[in-house]
C-alpha cells in the first residue's frame, strides 16, 4: 500500500486534519514563497532576453554607425578630388574659355 492508503486505513486521515493542514500557516508561507520563485524565475528569464535581444540590436547600430564613417570618409575624399583647384581650373579652360591674363592686361588700382 502506498503512504495515503494506509493513512485511510489507519484512521488518521480525516476531512478536519485536511482542512487544518490545508491552511495552515505554514503552508501559506510556503505556497508564498513557491509562487515567489516562480515569479523571480521568470522574471531573470525575461530580463535575460531582452538583454540578448539589446546587446544584438547595439551590435547592428555599431555595425551600421562604422559603415557610415567609412562612407563619410569616401564622400569627403570624393568632395576634396571634385574641389581641387587643378580640375577647377581646367574645366574653367576648357568650358568656360577662361584663360589666365597676361601681365601686360592686368590693372592695378590703388
Amino acid at each position: 500500500m502506498n503512504a495515503s492508503a494506509r493513512a485511510l486505513a489507519a484512521g488518521t486521515f480525516n476531512p478536519g486534519n485536511f482542512r487544518h493542514m490545508l491552511f495552515s500557516f505554514q503552508n501559506n508561507i510556503i505556497g508564498l514563497l513557491l509562487v515567489a520563485l516562480l515569479t523571480t524565475a521568470f522574471a531573470v528569464i525575461y530580463v535575460k532576453d531582452r538583454n540578448r535581444r539589446e546587446f544584438i540590436e547595439l551590435h547592428n547600430l555599431q555595425r551600421q554607425h562604422d559603415d557610415m564613417v567609412i562612407e563619410q570618409g569616401k564622400l569627403l575624399l570624393e568632395q576634396n578630388t571634385w574641389s581641387s583647384p587643378l580640375r577647377i581650373q581646367s574645366i574653367a579652360q576648357s568650358q568656360l574659355g577662361m584663360i589666365n591674363p597676361v601681365k601686360s592686361t592686368i590693372i592695378f588700382s590703388k
